[in-house]
Parts: C-alpha cells; structure tokens; sequence
C-alpha cells in the first residue's frame, strides 16, 4: 500500500527550466520526498531534496548533444516511486546555448497521466557567457589545479 503512495505522488512531478540560468527542476505535489534519483543516459545520480522538497539540477556541465534523463523521486522509509523520463538536447554555438526538453513517446504508452506532466517542447536559449559555462573540473580532461566554487 506505502509503495503504492509514493508512486501515486512522484506521479505529478512536472519539469520545467527556471528561466536565466540552465536549472532543471521538478515540483512534487506532496512533501513526503527526502531525495531524488536522476538518470542522465543511465548514469544516477542521488540528490536530497533543496528547498521545499524541489529537486534542483545545474544543468551547465551536461556536454552538448542528445540525453535520455529520468527523475525519481524517494522516501527513506516508503521507498521510490516510478520516474518521469524525457529527453533533452542542448546545443552550444559561441553565442548561445539551446536546451529543448521533449516527452518520451514511449512512457505516455504505460502512464495516463505522464501527457500532463509537463508541456512540450520546451525551448530555452541562454546566452552563452562565463557563468553558464562547464566548471573547469568538468571540462578539463587532463590535469591541473583549477578550482571549484
């Protein structure tokens, strides 16, 4: 029945962009979230909740191209619930960078409710400037000493 619950709640995640700087985030529509799982080309990445249970996810250091990501959120006494899965592709040119965020045809097949999740496509442009570039630890492939903020 718990397992049940807390698949019925990560249910109504939505993604969206926060508008100026390339920040995922997901809203839960209830507050029994302690932490989120997300999977970038089935990579995972555990990350505790931010402020009001959001999940929240810098988009800066993901390398240009095509990516499958899916967002999961947990409890640590309920467990995890099923994820929401899209794709996003972000492309950099010397003056901007483009993120377009689309539904997985594949996951409206299996869940009525993934069509209202969130609207799509969604598009951001953002200028490409130093601060919405990737760290140096990230772009970096040799060594160095470099430093992270």
């Amino acid at each position: 029945m718990m397992r049940v619950f807390i698949g019925l709640f990560c249910l109504l995640l939505s993604v969206s962009f926060s508008f100026g700087n390339p920040i995922l985030t997901a809203n839960p529509m209830e507050s029994l979230v302690d932490y989120y799982v997300l999977s970038i080309n089935g990579n995972e990445i555990s990350i505790e909740t931010e402020f009001n249970m959001e999940f929240l996810y810098d988009l800066r250091d993901l390398p240009d191209g095509k990516h499958v990501l899916e967002i999961i959120c947990g409890n640590y006494d309920l467990g995890e619930g099923p994820g929401v899965k899209f794709f996003l592709e972000k492309k950099t040119t010397n003056k901007w960078i483009f993120y377009t965020i689309t539904k997985d045809p594949n996951q409206i097949i299996n869940d009525p409710d993934y069509d209202g999740r969130f609207d799509e496509p969604q598009r951001i442009k953002i200028q490409n400037i130093e601060s919405n570039q990737p760290s140096l630890e990230s772009s970096s492939s040799g060594g160095g000493s470099g430093c992270s903020g």
